[in-house]
């Protein structure tokens, strides 16, 4: 996928450690949200960035936040469950499909109130019984969670 480098713009907000609103500097003074390895920042040729600093901050960026679950599958290969998430800052075309277990450790509540927005679903109950036989818990409405005890 080709990037377009895009600009002028600036910072005008930190949304957290990875997230940024940045506005156009020219009008009609737009403002968006992009993940922090998505910006490109001006830097003077002499102000002391070495390539070995530029490496360590290309293998330190983690802190992707979810904006939104947008569809589950089950996946044919792996035959586990997964949740399409849609990363805050980022294109819709990096949507990617995560595994509902993984998703039920890192953002339990978010995933719960997802799952409840499609509580008549067919496919939604398949999931999570799936999960819950698997003895991951599932958050009921009122904030107790259920699990059992893996073997």
């Amino acid at each position: 996928m080709d990037e377009k480098v895009q600009g002028p713009k600036r910072i005008v907000n930190c949304v957290s450690d990875w997230i940024f609103e940045v506005q156009d500097l020219l009008e009609p003074f737009t403002i968006k949200t992009h993940h922090a390895s998505r910006l490109r920042f001006y830097a003077e040729q002499h102000r002391d960035v070495t390539e070995d600093l530029l490496q360590d901050a290309l293998h330190t960026q983690v802190g992707h936040l979810v904006e939104a679950f947008e569809g589950i599958r089950l996946n044919s290969v792996t035959k586990k469950w997964e949740v399409q998430v849609k990363w805050l800052g980022l294109d819709k075309l990096e949507n990617i499909c995560e595994p509902y277990y993984s998703l039920h450790t890192d953002v339990p509540v978010l995933l719960q109130r997802y799952c409840d927005q499609h509580e008549g679903d067919p496919a939604f109950a398949r999931m999570l019984a799936a999960h819950a036989r698997a003895g991951i818990g599932r958050r009921r409405k009122g904030g107790t969670q259920t699990s059992r005890a893996r073997n």
